[in-house]
């Protein structure tokens, strides 16, 4: 078996208070492999969205060792933002879309910004394939202020994938969705390891959305409680 994207070993996360150190994770050993899709549930504070920061090199862990493609993961910060440009990209319950633009030109943001060195035909070319992924096809002109919230959120997916992401973390992406739209959006994302051989990572707390991955894993107070393959 290949290296895995990101691992983590005895990984532990402690925040400083003016009430004294919170443990917010504690002995986390968690492996992400290529073409898998995995959940991550548990309630609000146990520590999720602190798992999948240190996991998407957005943060350091307070001790144990972050390895990415088998090496260990940079520490700094501009050098975890480097890394993680290469390899990961980021969905958030909140959109983080600019309004103003259309699904494509957000989709193309990379691109603006510098982060996917390539033509604009190309950076055209490839939002209009993304875009179709994930069923906007039609829609790539239309400005995202006129886009229902699950469109929306299907624009943020392929901004994520712009920048061919190995792995892509979703961090409560249905929150803000009906159950109607959070199930299309659950369909799509676990689909996208088959579809583009892309692993994805889904942290929520509905069940039913946890229920398309491939391997759930529950955490409490910090620490993996039960990890199913599904």
């Amino acid at each position: 078996m290949t290296a895995p994207i990101v691992e983590l070993r005895d990984v532990s996360l402690v925040f400083e208070t003016g009430a004294g150190p919170v443990e917010a994770l504690s002995g986390i050993d968690v492996s992400i492999h290529s073409d898998s899709a995995t959940a991550i549930v548990g309630r609000s504070g146990s520590g999720k969205s602190s798992l999948v920061a240190i996991a998407g090199l957005m943060r350091s862990p307070s001790s144990g060792e972050v390895l990415i493609d088998g090496g260990l993961a940079p520490t700094k910060e501009r050098e975890r933002a480097a890394a993680r440009a290469g390899a990961i990209g980021m969905v958030f319950q909140s959109f983080h879309l600019d309004a103003r633009l259309t699904a494509r030109d957000n989709c193309m943001l990379p691109w603006y910004l510098g982060i996917v060195a390539t033509s604009k035909a190309d950076a055209h070319r490839r939002s209009s394939q993304l875009l179709d992924v994930v069923g906007l096809g039609p829609l790539a002109d239309r400005p995202v202020h006129a886009m229902s919230g699950g469109e929306r959120q299907r624009t943020a997916i392929a901004r994520a994938l712009f920048v061919r992401p190995r792995l892509l973390i979703a961090d409560e992406p249905t929150g803000n969705l009906d159950e109607d739209t959070a199930a299309s959006i659950r369909s799509l994302l676990f689909g996208l390891p088959e579809a583009l051989g892309t692993a994805v990572v889904v942290v929520t707390h509905d069940l039913e959305v946890a229920s398309g991955a491939q391997r759930i894993l529950r955490i409490e107070r910090g620490r993996i409680a039960q990890a199913v393959t599904v």
